[in-house]
């Protein structure tokens, strides 16, 4: 029984590998990209713009960002938890990396 469960979980473990690891390639060419641009002049410092952000979101808590190449964004994620209700919701702030701009949150 016990080999059994060691070759599933050999199986599992190399399939989840193989799903994941173009999601990976793809997150680690935006990163590479949005730092090519940045270099050239064409986005803002992410450490600027993260900054602004985190600003003005101050009262959640912050939870991570994620840049997209296609129309050069960041998406900053944060957590708000409201206090009187004890009710939790994600809060999602996208920013143009050209220009800083806040352009939605939601």
């Amino acid at each position: 029984m016990s080999k059994i469960y060691s070759i599933l979980m050999a199986f599992l473990v190399a399939t989840t590998m193989v799903i994941t690891a173009p999601y990976a390639d793809a997150r680690r060419t935006d990163q590479e990209k949005a730092r090519q641009q940045m270099k050239s002049g064409q986005l803002m410092p992410y450490a600027e713009i993260e900054r602004n952000v985190r600003k003005r979101m101050r009262k959640m808590e912050y939870l991570g960002s994620q840049f997209n190449a296609r129309n050069s964004t960041y998406r900053f994620k944060f957590l708000n938890r409201d206090r009187a209700t004890q009710k939790t919701r994600v809060v999602y702030v996208d920013v143009d990396a050209r220009s800083g701009a806040i352009l939605s949150t939601r």
